[in-house]
Parts: structure tokens; sequence; C-alpha cells
């Protein structure tokens, strides 16, 4: 295969860098097909090609936010980054985008583990005051008065009822 010209060559990148398809840059310069293609095959970065596909509905900067929505902001799942994306932007999006945008961010979905509601602190707390009272008798218990008459759950183990 013997070398082409620079002018041709400069005609082709021109006519490619154009938004010319290869047929009409093969019409318009006088060059083979296949002396096109390996010319655009050469410069493909250079190129402006028609992009294929639907463009994606969430830039860069969305999913920047949809990640701090969920890591910092305590969103729990991806209904409600996509409630509060929709409600803040206005960019109706479905919760599966907004699952595959956090997914393409790195980040991954997992259950929330349960702790108990009680922190270290109160836990102390309740076990000293328990701790200074377990020598009381059925006389002083009858003398508190039981205001409070509170259900306690544990895990909120009643949440959805």
């Amino acid at each position: 295969m013997q070398p082409i010209s620079e002018d041709l060559r400069n005609r082709i990148i021109s006519c490619l860098k154009n938004g010319y398809s290869i047929s009409k840059a093969v019409k318009i310069t006088g060059a083979s097909r296949g002396t096109v293609h390996n010319v655009r095959k050469t410069i493909k970065n250079d190129v402006n090609s028609i992009k294929a596909g639907r463009p994606k509905l969430l830039s860069s900067s969305d999913d920047q936010y949809l990640v701090r929505l969920v890591t910092v902001k305590g969103q729990k799942n991806a209904v409600e980054a996509r409630n509060t994306l929709e409600n803040d932007f206005q960019k109706i999006v479905s919760a599966q985008t907004v699952r595959r945008s956090l997914r393409r961010s790195g980040s991954t979905s997992f259950v929330k583990p349960q702790k108990p509601l009680l922190s270290e602190v109160n836990r102390r707390k309740r076990l000293g005051w328990a701790l200074n009272h377990v020598d009381w008798t059925m006389e002083d218990w009858k003398r508190v008065i039981w205001s409070d008459e509170t259900k306690v759950n544990r895990f909120g183990s009643e949440e959805g009822m």
C-alpha cells in the first residue's frame, strides 16, 4: 500500500471533521473508501462521531448530589432520593435510574443493620439507677407515682402497624 499525499489526507480529515459520512468524503476527495476509512481510524478521537443511544437523564453533578443525599443527608433508599431529586431539581426519574446512578458512583446497596435504640451512655445511666434501687422494699415502690405508662418496643417492631 502506497502512502497518500499530505494534501489528500488533510482534505479527508477536513471532510470528516465537517461531519460528512465516509461515502460523502469519498465522493468529494476522490480517494478510495478504504483510504478514507483508514484515515478516519487514525483520527477517530478528533472527529465528532455521532453518539448512539438515549442521552443520560442525570448529569455527573446530579450523580454527585445523589451520593451526598444517601451518604451525608441520610436518605434511606432510592425512592426517597428520587423524590428529593424531583422536588429540588424538577428532574423526573425512576427509582431504578437512581439505583443505577449510585452504582455507577461506586455505592453498593445493603440492608442497614438494626441497632438498639439506647446509646451506651443511656444504658450505663439506667444500670446505675437500677443498681441504686435494687434494695428497695415493696413499700418504697408503692410510693412511686407511675405516670408514664409508656410501651417500649426494641427495634421498632410495630412500626408498620
